[in-house]
C-alpha cells in the first residue's frame, strides 16, 4: 500500500531534483514549488495504472490505492489530480502569459473533461474497454501537460 506516494515523490520530486542537481551543480535555486504538480501527476500515474490490475490486487490482498479506496473515488480521484496539476501550470510557468498556460492546458482540458463524463462507466468489472480507455485519456493528458511544460519552458523563457 501507498506506493502512489512513493511514486509521486520518486518521480515527480526526487528524479526532477537530481537532475538540476546534475546539469546546476547544486540544489541553489531548484524551483520547489513547480514540484508540487510533476508529485500529483506521478500519484495520478500509479493510480491509473493500477486500475486495471484492481480485480487481481483486490483478490490477493494487495493494498492499491483502487483496493483501499474503491475503484470508483479512485477514478475519480485520478481526475481531481490531474484537474489540481493542470491549474498548477499557473506555478510551473510563472510569468509566462496566459495564452502560454492556456495553449500547455488545451490537451489536459480535453482529457480532463472525457474522464469526468466516463470516471463511473470505466469500472473494469463492468467495462474493460472503458476502463483502459480511461486511462489511456488520463495518461495522454497528464502527459501531454508534461510535454507543454517541457516546450514552454525550452521555447518561452
Amino acid at each position: 500500500g501507498y506506493g502512489e506516494l512513493l511514486q509521486g515523490f520518486g518521480v515527480g520530486a526526487v528524479l526532477p531534483l537530481v537532475g538540476y542537481a546534475l546539469q546546476a551543480g547544486s540544489l541553489d535555486g531548484a524551483p520547489y514549488y513547480a514540484l508540487i504538480p510533476t508529485v500529483l501527476l506521478g500519484i495520478m500515474g500509479n493510480i491509473l495504472t493500477s486500475l486495471p490490475d484492481e480485480p487481481a490486487d483486490f483478490r490477493s490482498g494487495k493494498r492499491s490505492y483502487p483496493v483501499r479506496v474503491g475503484a470508483d473515488r479512485a477514478r475519480l480521484h485520478a481526475v481531481l489530480l490531474l484537474a489540481v496539476a493542470s491549474v498548477g501550470s499557473i506555478v510551473v510557468l510563472k510569468g509566462f502569459s496566459a495564452a502560454w498556460i492556456g495553449g500547455v492546458m488545451i490537451v489536459p482540458a480535453g482529457a480532463l473533461i472525457f474522464n469526468l463524463m466516463t470516471y463511473e462507466d470505466a469500472d473494469i468489472y463492468r467495462d474493460q474497454r472503458a476502463c483502459m480507455r480511461f486511462v489511456t485519456v488520463g495518461a495522454i493528458g497528464a502527459n501531454a501537460l508534461l510535454l507543454g511544460w517541457t516546450l514552454a519552458l525550452a521555447l518561452g523563457g
